[in-house]
């Protein structure tokens, strides 16, 4: 943002001042004089408009850094609170009150490691430090993959995966781990607003010049209200506080930045009580 001040510059060349001290010094031509005064103006509007985007940007930093604080307490006071229980009362307990006791624990732990690798990663992406190594592959045997590694989880649900069409034989010219980060927030979100007995469907079609992979549910879904702020980090953060669940963190909003990073564009469609269906598409030949 300070760098957009150092753009606002005034063309000194177009104004012609004649050296003070000269005869004819005492005379400055009226449309300098109106020019000059229109630049000035100018500058101001613009001034003012930066520094309103400054205090803004802040605003929204503190928003996100307030919905964060909460969301790093919580499990943190879950853990002192077990901890404390173990320590004080830990001669009194049966081995299962303390082996449920650790593995709640336990959670928590993995709850905020993961909640605090998001705040890292989202804060490279919004910095520009990420390195991007474009290359062509065949898509489906990476979906195949990340299908794989939801088995369990979705089985705890009875949530059904699919692929399809079967074989997935698409070629893409993308990042392959960052292509992988983003299928996997995605199909992790999905998990986590499906019913019990769900369904989950990752579906691959080609465009012109791209390939489409979504990813669709018939969870919980979203409400018109709340859809054009999806990708928002703050959104997902202050959404999670209500939540029972492990929450989604800041996982879609780095998936939005993640896409744009990779030259591709996440979308999403739902209604709520109705699922819903996050698609990417993805170039398949590098961009000229």
């Amino acid at each position: 943002q300070m760098q957009a001040l150092k753009a606002v510059k005034f063309d000194q060349t177009k104004v012609q001042l004649k050296q003070w001290g000269s005869e004819s010094s005492q005379t400055i031509d009226s449309n300098e004089v109106h020019f000059l005064g229109a630049t000035f103006n100018d500058m101001v509007v613009q001034i003012n408009q930066q520094f309103s985007l400054l205090t803004e940007n802040d605003r929204i930093r503190r928003e996100l850094l307030a919905h964060l604080s909460h969301d790093l307490r919580t499990p943190l006071a879950t853990m002192q609170g077990y901890i404390e229980l173990l320590a004080i009362k830990g001669d009194d307990l049966s081995c299962n009150e303390k082996q449920d006791y650790l593995a709640t624990v336990q959670r928590n732990v993995s709850q905020l490691k993961r909640l605090i690798d998001q705040i890292f990663e989202l804060a490279h992406l919004e910095n520009g430090q990420v390195t991007i190594n474009l290359e062509t592959f065949p898509i489906g045997e990476l979906l195949h993959d990340i299908l794989a590694k939801f088995t369990l989880k979705a089985a705890e649900k009875n949530i059904a995966l699919s692929l399809q069409p079967q074989p997935c034989q698409f070629i893409v010219y993308s990042d392959i781990a960052k292509l992988e980060r983003i299928m996997t927030n995605l199909l992790e979100n999905a998990i986590r607003h499906t019913d019990n007995g769900g369904n989950i469907v990752m579906t691959v079609t080609q465009l012109s010049t791209q390939v489409k992979v979504s990813v669709t549910d018939n969870g919980s879904g979203i409400s018109k209200e709340d859809i054009a702020y999806i990708f928002d980090a703050r959104y997902r953060a202050s959404n999670a506080i209500e939540d029972n669940l492990q929450h989604a963190g800041l996982g879609l909003a780095i998936s939005q930045k993640l896409s744009q990073v990779i030259n591709s564009e996440l979308m999403v469609k739902s209604e709520l009580g109705n699922g819903s269906s996050f698609s990417l598409s993805i170039p398949m030949l590098p961009q000229q």
